[in-house]
């Protein structure tokens, strides 16, 4: 759809909110988000289901409405339900499945009791719950270990999605497959220190090959390697973009 008009844009707006409105007393709409992500997801079992709940349990499809959306923008959460209530605030639930939509429609809105375990405010103390333990583990881990080591994995995991470390096999590392110099590989296997790989900086750690062979290449055909001392200004110089985005929208 292309809209070529503020006044197209209102219209839709309009229209797009009174999918969202309630009129009438007792009135409820169950939102399904059926964007490609939700569907990849199984929202289409989702919302088949929610309609075979409501005809078996006779409900009035005027009062109770089921309706389909786009991506409601929390994709890592489909299959998504939002339900909407006169006097009430929306609530959503996340990850469902068939049986669970099905709870819904009985608990929710045929017995008015929220089904909390399956809301979204569940799922974030869920998340929040297992972060906490995991950053208590890490710092059982780190407690020992130099800060400036620490606080350099942080910020290579950041921008490595999520992969700090990874094996060298045979010369090559396993994060960016580049050929390494057998030097990196005496080094690593030595584990007298942290080696960084001189491609990703990525931590390296010797795993064996399958074929136990070992490859070997100049290294002054390499190109520039890794300097993990480099590493401070070029987060110097990332962090000081963030804040200049961060500042910008601020203002905005």
């Amino acid at each position: 759809m292309i809209l070529k008009s503020a006044e197209e844009l209102n219209l839709f707006k309009e229209k797009a909110k009174s999918n969202f409105e309630i009129t009438e007393p007792g009135a409820m709409k169950i939102i399904v988000g059926m964007a490609t992500c939700g569907i990849a997801a199984g929202a289409k079992p989702v919302f088949e289901a929610l309609n075979e709940e409501i005809k078996s349990k006779n409900l009035d499809p005027d009062i109770i409405k089921v309706s389909q959306a786009g991506c409601i923008g929390l994709c890592q959460y489909e299959p998504i339900i939002e339900v909407y209530e006169s006097g009430k605030e929306k609530v959503t639930y996340v990850k469902m499945d068939a049986e669970k939509a099905k709870e819904i429609i009985n608990n929710h809105i045929i017995g008015g009791k929220i089904v909390v375990d399956y809301t979204i405010g569940a799922e974030i103390t869920d998340k929040k719950k297992q972060y906490d333990t995991l950053l208590k583990k890490e710092k059982k881990i780190t407690d020992d270990l130099d800060s400036e080591v620490v606080f350099k994995f942080e910020r290579i995991i950041r921008n490595k999605a999520g992969i700090g470390i990874v094996a060298i096999k045979g010369n090559v590392c396993m994060g960016c497959h580049m050929i390494l110099p057998a030097q990196f590989s005496n080094n690593v296997r030595l584990c007298e220190e942290f080696v960084f790989c001189p491609y990703c900086s990525r931590i390296l750690f010797y795993e064996e090959s399958p074929e136990g062979e070992e490859v070997f290449f100049n290294i002054e055909e390499s190109g520039a390697l890794y300097d993990p001392d480099e590493d401070d200004d070029e987060f110097e110089e990332d962090d000081k973009e963030e804040e200049k985005i961060s500042s910008i929208e601020f203002e905005e």
